[in-house]
């Protein structure tokens, strides 16, 4: 937030604990996680709504988690999950407002933060993006939506190589280069990463490879 590294920031992130009596600890002691029946570690952004993106779920039981189930704390459900979900957004917009007011008092004490200089490198062309957002919308949106993970997984692996297939066949015999020089090159990832990439509705721009030279302090 204050080195001026190019950074689409701030992100704010909390963990979670919940006891045995059915409530969220934030930010809990170890004793209070241990004394827990499930964690939660939840990253996201604030939007210019107020409202908080969630982009990073990690969750999980504690070791205790069955003993205490057994004594008759409350079970975790994908409703109370939801639910912690929830709450887990007014802390990481506290943590958000925090990292806004380091921002702040470093350019009322040393002036403003100065950019680094960089020149963004794509590894592809708009014009390949725009195939594999297409393909995305065809192809890979219901195979995410399939409910039964094995099933799932499958079918992403099946629209990702059938939309591989058919840009090696589009943009190799617009390059005259061959499909196996396509498949072989380092760079050759970006087709099946954009193809994830472009799936999501809320695509708003593309990512880019950053070079820059680092400012020591």
């Amino acid at each position: 937030m204050i080195s001026g590294i190019p950074f689409d920031g701030p992100i704010g992130a909390v963990r979670l604990a919940y006891s045995q009596d059915g409530t969220w600890i934030p930010h809990p002691t170890f004793e209070e996680g241990e004394e827990a029946t499930f964690e939660i570690v939840v990253a996201g952004r604030e939007l210019d709504n107020g409202d908080v993106a969630v982009m990073m779920v990690e969750a999980g039981g504690t070791e205790k988690s069955f003993t205490y189930y057994a004594a008759g704390a409350p079970k975790v459900t994908e409703e109370v999950i939801a639910g912690g979900l929830e709450v887990c957004k007014q802390f990481i917009k506290e943590s958000i407002k925090l990292q806004r007011q380091l921002v702040a008092s470093v350019i009322a004490t040393r002036g403003p933060i100065v950019p680094l200089k960089y020149t963004p490198v794509l590894d592809y062309s708009a014009e390949l993006f725009a195939a594999v957002e297409k393909s995305a919308t065809t192809k890979l949106q219901p195979a995410i939506r399939i409910a039964l993970k094995s099933d799932r997984n499958e079918a992403i692996d099946l629209a990702t190589a059938e939309t591989l297939a058919e840009l090696a066949e589009a943009f190799l015999r617009k390059k005259s280069r061959s499909k196996k020089q396509f498949v072989r090159s380092p760079r050759s990832w970006c087709a099946s990463a954009l193809l994830m990439k472009a799936s999501v509705s809320t695509v708003v721009h593309q990512p880019t490879c950053v070079q820059y030279q680092p400012k020591l302090v």
